[in-house]
């Protein structure tokens, strides 16, 4: 997989869209032909969110681990069917995250679309296990500083670098070869908008350092406890506003038309500007204008612009949720 980097300047370069969570619950006392079943609709989900715009897959496993086999099994089934398609293989046990990549790359021996681990964190005790699956079958990780985050309020962007830095020495150390991502730990703004905000100085920080790993975020989680309209104008704010910061790899629901419409525009398509009340895709003619101005904003580290009236109402409670420190919305 080619790294999402290049010459563009910040705010326009096509980021790398990964699917959010094909997730693979499922019981695991099911007979064989509900297994086939099921992972019939996986390939059949994964290619509307191929045809929706992902570059990438999630597989989402769940925390427990309980499902490792289940998740290597269905890595290696869709890694035949979209042999070019990158695999994000999510479980937040790191040992059977371990296992399930090696069922994986055994399933798919020398795929071009190559396999990474999300994530790898400090504090997982079979951290050291991942590390070796990921450098025996040439994966990638995604890196996780939120070990070091704690509780209470949301420390500075520093120790979550430093982490970061340690974790990427390790897996270099490991071994490892694929490529790396860090995540910027997106949270959402009517929850934690300081954690929110620091998101964007966090994908700063990891743009200024280019030699370091591809940032990551996802938009999916700033919507968190809002209803929908407000949560689909919170991931086209945000998304505009990570773009701007310098995310090259976006975790985030392909199915929402309007926010792939959103980051199509604001890169190669948006680089050519629009008028106001032209047709885009996915009904953003006048937010399109205010999102450009966040992206720049957020570019520099300066405040996010209050969007125009014309932008609409959920657009206004997106902006003040996410700029207000202290502000709450049902």
């Amino acid at each position: 997989m080619a790294s999402p980097r290049s010459s563009r300047p910040p705010g326009l370069e096509p980021p790398l869209l990964v699917g959010q969570s094909l997730e693979i619950w499922r019981d695991a006392a099911a007979p064989a032909p509900s297994r086939l079943e099921a992972r019939q609709e996986l390939e059949r989900s994964a290619r509307r969110q191929l045809d929706a715009g992902a570059g990438a897959l999630d597989l989402n496993a769940g925390s427990a681990g309980d499902l490792a086999a289940e998740l290597g099994a269905c890595a290696g089934l869709l890694a035949g069917a979209f042999p070019d398609v990158p695999l994000f293989l999510d479980c937040g046990d790191a040992g059977a995250l371990a296992g399930a990549l090696l069922a994986a790359s055994q399933a798919a021996p020398g795929r071009p679309g190559p396999l990474v681990a999300n994530s790898l964190r400090a504090d997982d005790r079979g951290s050291e296990s991942l590390l070796r699956a990921a450098a025996w079958a040439g994966a990638g990780l995604v890196i996780s500083p939120r070990d070091a985050d704690g509780e209470g309020p949301a420390v500075a962007v520093a120790p979550l670098l430093a982490r970061i830095d340690a974790l990427g020495r390790r897996a270099h150390g490991a071994g490892v070869r694929g490529p790396l991502f860090a995540d910027a730990l997106a949270y959402p703004p009517l929850g934690d908008p300081a954690r929110c905000r620091r998101s964007l100085a966090l994908l700063r920080a990891l743009r200024d350092s280019p030699a370091g790993p591809i940032p990551l975020v996802a938009p999916g989680n700033v919507g968190h406890g809002a209803p929908g309209p407000l949560r689909r104008a919170l991931r086209r704010l945000y998304t505009a506003a990570a773009l701007g910061a310098g995310a090259r790899a976006l975790i985030l629901p392909v199915e929402d038309r309007a926010l792939v419409a959103l980051v199509r525009e604001l890169t190669s398509a948006g680089a050519r500007g629009s008028r106001p009340g032209a047709p885009v895709a996915g009904g953003l003619a006048w937010e399109l204008p205010w999102l450009r101005r966040v992206a720049r904003s957020a570019a520099a580290a300066d405040e996010l612009p209050a969007p125009p009236a014309r932008a609409g109402a959920q657009a206004r409670r997106a902006w003040e949720a996410f700029a207000s420190p202290d502000r709450r919305h049902p």
